[in-house]
């Protein structure tokens, strides 16, 4: 959600997460191009008069990214009839909602973007390098969500806000050892697979409670995709 005024956005995020969607705000054009880079969306709302910039913009940069090509991009301006004049009617899957908007049709055109969407299999990676993280993530676009955590706790927090099909475990973390969350869940979540990416060596005790252990290196992120398609496949169609 790209939006500025306070105000808008506040009213904005509680109609959508009231109908089920998670959002993530961004209140500029760079902010909104850090958040992509972070992870990847389903849809984005989109306002066109931001402080740095015209939303305009943003989406001619979407649309030549080969990852954002076929984004949904929701405008939702008083200033709509110009942005149409201005792209000429050349870029696709692209609505328009005019301000002030009525709630319900916002709603509906949220769905009507995201209708026919496969459900993505997603993976919660706890890793407290930020690098790395976006090293995987990018390479494993095309496979599956991935949601960062960089802490015990911050996983916590994740892991009772949403599902997940998969986690990717790093033991060395700032507020502890990974090892403590693998009981955590083995208790709470015992269905889900856990695969530990670490410099730190797994104690023997704990293997039986992960899929793999693999060690942690830049060169490894290949390695582990290959492991991900082959985990993840049969879990797809679980949660369309």
């Amino acid at each position: 959600m790209v939006e500025d005024d306070a105000d808008i956005a506040q009213l904005l995020d509680q109609l959508l997460r009231q109908a089920g969607y998670r959002v993530v705000l961004a209140a500029s054009l760079q902010q909104a191009r850090t958040r992509l880079t972070q992870q990847p969306f389903a849809a984005l709302t989109l306002d066109l008069s931001l402080p740095d910039g015209n939303g305009l913009q943003l989406i001619r940069e979407l649309r030549d990214a080969p990852a954002t090509a076929e984004l949904p991009v929701l405008v939702i301006s008083a200033a709509c009839e110009d942005g149409r004049l201005k792209l000429q009617g050349g870029v696709q899957a692209i609505d328009w909602l005019d301000k002030p908007f009525d709630p319900q049709r916002l709603l509906s055109r949220i769905r009507l973007a995201l209708q026919g969407l496969p459900g993505r299999p997603r993976v919660l990676h706890i890793e407290d390098d930020a690098d790395l993280r976006l090293v995987i993530a990018e390479q494993g676009r095309g496979l599956a969500e991935f949601v960062a955590a960089g802490s015990l706790k911050e996983a916590r927090q994740r892991l009772q806000q949403g599902r997940f099909d998969l986690v990717l475990l790093d033991l060395g973390l700032p507020d502890g050892n990974g090892v403590e969350l693998l009981e955590d869940l083995h208790q709470q979540h015992p269905e889900l697979p856990v695969v530990v990416l670490s410099a730190q060596e797994l104690p023997a005790e704990q293997f039986g409670r992960v899929e793999a252990a693999l060690a942690k290196s830049r060169g490894n992120a290949q390695h582990f995709l290959q492991l991900l398609g082959r985990l993840l496949p049969a879990k797809e169609n679980r949660h369309a």
